[in-house]
């Protein structure tokens, strides 16, 4: 089972390349033969893995110059990363760091020569997941060592950049028999370094996501598990000296949790999820911060058994897009993409493999275009995950 079905459940290259640097390994794909203007389609990947595949995070730099990463399974989960240089997407080679079992959740691109991806890789013979971050120089991709809190588990899920020297990740630790905790790690220019985070809940504190919009102002979503054992959304903002908790609005649950969040700029941030009314169907969930306060705006919820929304991406105060999965009675899981128009949010027609599961993780926007990509997996006709790549192309 795909980590991205774990969300919902929990819930409820010979290549040739226009830069000659890049040093590209095993394994090409040609986009589909057409991609449909100003609709979504979907558009050619590769998915390594014969057991298995899955991408989680996608990084836009420019039309020619896009990023994808995730997981590739075959007798270990290997990292999967993907580049799409204006006409292909192509795998990328990546060094594994010490031990086998990976796990890359998260992208963020500063430049061309600046990228960042996170995860997870897990001990030998232990499965315990350490935290993993590797680095895009511009050449080639190169893994950088990050602090572990505890001895037990340590996981990273989210990164966000917005300079050489400043960069967030976000996610969660525990010791054996500890309580789950919160866990921001901070990129200087030179290292990683471990940054206090508060906690809410008595347990079950996750970060999902992390925006950077300034040296003193950045965001994380997620999510902790109360003392009556119900799951709410947990924010924090840094400020430049600390993290601290913001209040968010209910949306009249007891069970409801953040997973993705980016920003226009300091006063129009989105922050995207689910919640779920008990004995009752998830719902997606957006909120919106305006410098004041969280609010929680209304959107189409054309799934009739569950909507759920696992990341956002903001081009200006008029052109915000959110991916996620919808389900209906019938029980097949398909893509689901909404779009910010500036005063509504509009359900989209986004396309799918079959009639089995097709689930969107990531989605990002082309910076001064109006293009956009998301990431995700569907099954096969053999019920084997591949990767799933979908382009709004104009």
């Amino acid at each position: 089972m795909s980590r991205l079905k774990v969300l919902f459940l929990f819930g409820m290259v010979i290549v040739v390349l226009a830069a000659p640097t890049l040093l590209l390994g095993v394994g090409t794909a040609r986009a589909a033969s057409t991609i449909a203007r100003g609709k979504w389609s979907i558009v050619t990947s590769l998915s390594p893995g014969a057991k298995g595949n899955d991408l989680a995070g996608v990084a836009a730099l420019s039309a020619n110059d896009v990023w994808a990463t995730g997981t590739a399974l075959n007798g270990n989960a290997q990292m999967l990363i993907e580049h799409w240089n204006g006409s292909a997407w192509n795998l990328v080679s990546s060094p594994e760091p010490p031990d086998h079992f990976i796990d890359l959740l998260g992208i963020t691109a500063v430049t061309s020569n600046d990228i960042w991806t996170v995860g997870n890789y897990y001990t030998s013979g232990s499965f315990l997941p350490k935290t993993l971050t590797e680095h895009w120089n511009g050449t080639s991709w190169n893994y950088v060592s990050s602090p572990d809190p505890s001895s037990y588990i340590d996981e990273l899920s989210g990164v966000s950049a917005d300079a050489t020297n400043d960069a967030w990740a976000v996610g969660a630790f525990n010791n054996m028999m500890e309580s789950q905790q919160t866990l921001i790690e901070h990129w200087n220019g030179t290292a990683w370094s471990i940054v206090p985070s508060p906690n809410v809940g008595a347990d079950g504190n996750v970060l999902s996501s992390v925006i950077t919009i300034s040296p003193n102002d950045a965001w994380t979503v997620g999510y902790y598990t109360d003392s009556m054992g119900y799951q709410k959304a947990l924010i924090e903002h840094w400020d430049g000296s600390s993290w601290s908790v913001v209040a968010n609005p209910s949306p009249d649950s007891n069970y409801y949790a953040l997973r993705g969040i980016s920003a226009v700029s300091a006063n129009d941030i989105w922050a995207v999820g689910d919640f779920q009314k008990i004995h009752g169907r998830d719902n997606n969930l957006i909120e919106h911060w305006n410098g004041t306060q969280w609010e929680i705006v209304l959107s189409p919820r054309p799934g009739n058994y569950f909507n759920s929304l696992a990341s956002v991406s903001a081009l200006s105060a008029n052109d915000v897009w959110t991916v996620g999965t919808l389900s209906n009675n019938s029980g097949s899981v398909q893509t689901f993409i909404e779009h910010w128009n500036g005063k509504a949010w509009h359900a989209a027609s986004s396309p799918n493999v079959g009639s089995d599961d097709n689930l969107l993780g990531g989605v990002a926007v082309v910076p001064g275009t109006s293009e956009v990509w998301a990431v995700g997996e569907y099954d096969n006709s053999s019920f084997i995950n591949q990767t799933l790549i979908e382009c709004y192309c104009t």
